[in-house]
């Protein structure tokens, strides 16, 4: 399973431009197949002393794609990045409504993980999103006894799993068809704006090549 991008949107270096989105926005849909089973569960991105990255996740075992990931061995994770709608009004010169996105899919096969490693995964997600809202001024929780003893109480009804990144898709769609007065104008109005819209705007201003064609105007 694969998905097309447009040689445009290929970011220069794939993995690390996949792994950022990934930390930012881990939230991933998450599908099976033999049978057909789709969920959405946060995942983590690891790479090992190699350098082989995987995904990390887990999934109740109550829910059916969790026999899929089990009896199946291949899975795809997709997560969406951030995205926004642009409108004509922001550009310079004539164009049409559009989207601006950056999703990432990766597909590969699926290796259980042990009790041990299932709860150290938790531990690591726990703290990676407190850490990241820490940062905005939220105080973090820590785990404390009773937190400690609920989690051991639920961990034999969760499956954890990790998919290795053997298959790893990328689209960057930023207004790479588009010339730089046009972005520059687009970025000002999304930087003006929260959350996704100021993500993107980053995202766009960061672009080191902007291709323009005149007959591919969107």
């Amino acid at each position: 399973m694969s998905m097309w991008v447009n040689a445009l949107y290929v970011p220069e270096d794939p993995v690390s431009c996949s792994r950022e989105i990934i930390r930012r926005h881990p939230l991933a849909t998450l599908i099976a197949t033999d049978p057909l089973r789709i969920a959405h569960m946060p995942m983590l991105w690891r790479e090992d002393a190699q350098g082989a990255a995987q995904l990390v996740g887990h999934i109740p075992h109550v829910d059916p794609i969790a026999k899929a990931l089990t009896s199946n061995g291949i899975a795809t994770a997709v997560f969406p990045g951030p995205q926004t709608y642009v409108s004509p009004n922001w550009y310079k010169s004539v164009g049409l409504p559009t989207y601006n996105y950056t999703p990432v899919h990766i597909s590969g096969h699926v290796t259980q993980l042990s009790e041990s490693d299932l709860r150290t995964h938790l531990l690591e997600l726990t703290y990676e999103h407190e850490q990241m809202y820490s940062a905005s001024g939220c105080p973090a929780w820590a785990f404390n006894d009773q937190a400690k003893t609920r989690m051991e109480l639920l961990l034999p009804r969760i499956a954890g799993f990790t998919i290795a990144v053997e298959n790893l898709d990328v689209k960057m769609k930023l207004g790479q068809n588009r010339d730089v007065d046009d972005n520059r104008s687009v970025a000002a109005v999304l930087a003006s704006q929260a959350g996704e819209q100021s993500e993107i705007a980053v995202l766009m201003n960061e672009m080191t090549t902007i291709a323009s064609p005149a007959d591919n105007k969107r």
